[in-house]
C-alpha cells in the first residue's frame, strides 16, 4: 500500500509501521502517524541518521513503503515490536538499533532480563567530618 493511496482514501489520521529501505538493501523500520510519513519523515534511528550522511545514502536514495495501518497507536507499537525483533536486528542491513515497540520508554521484557546482568555500582565513600589522613579543607 503506497502513502498515495491511502491519502487519497482519507486516512489521514491513522498510525503506521513502515519501511525506509536503500537499493543496496540497507533498510529502517519504524512506527509513525501516516500525517508525518506524507511529509517525507523517514524514520530517526542513530544508525539510519548517520547512514543520511555517507555519500550515496542522502534522503532522495530512500523509498519510504508502508507496511500496515492502524487505528490505534498501541496497536502500531505492537506490529512493530512484531516486526523489530532480535534476528532482525543481528542483520547486517538493518539500521534499527533497538528492538520495536516502545522499547526504549517503558522497557521491553528484553530489555529487563538484560537488566538482570548489570552490577550494581560502588558506593560512593562517605566521609562523616572526618577527612583522610593528608587531606585538608
Amino acid at each position: 500500500m503506497t502513502v498515495k493511496n491511502l491519502s487519497q482514501a482519507g486516512e489521514s489520521d491513522v498510525f503506521v509501521t513502515y519501511r525506509t529501505s536503500h537499493p543496496t538493501g540497507h533498510y529502517y523500520v519504524g512506527k509513525s502517524s501516516l500525517r508525518r510519513i506524507q511529509k517525507g519523515y523517514q524514520g530517526s534511528g542513530p544508525r539510519f541518521k548517520c547512514a543520511l550522511h555517507v555519500p550515496g545514502f542522502e534522503a532522495h536514495t530512500w523509498h519510504t513503503e508502508i507496511l500496515s495501518t492502524h487505528q490505534h497507536e498501541g496497536d502500531a507499537y505492537a506490529t512493530e515490536a512484531m516486526l523489530v525483533t532480535l534476528n532482525m536486528l543481528a542483520d547486517p542491513y538493518c539500521l534499527n538499533t533497538t528492538l520495536g515497540g516502545k522499547t526504549r520508554c517503558w522497557g521491553s521484557p528484553y530489555t529487563k532480563f538484560l537488566k538482570t546482568f548489570t552490577t550494581p555500582r560502588a558506593k560512593k565513600p562517605t566521609t562523616k567530618g572526618k577527612l583522610p589522613k593528608g587531606m585538608t579543607k
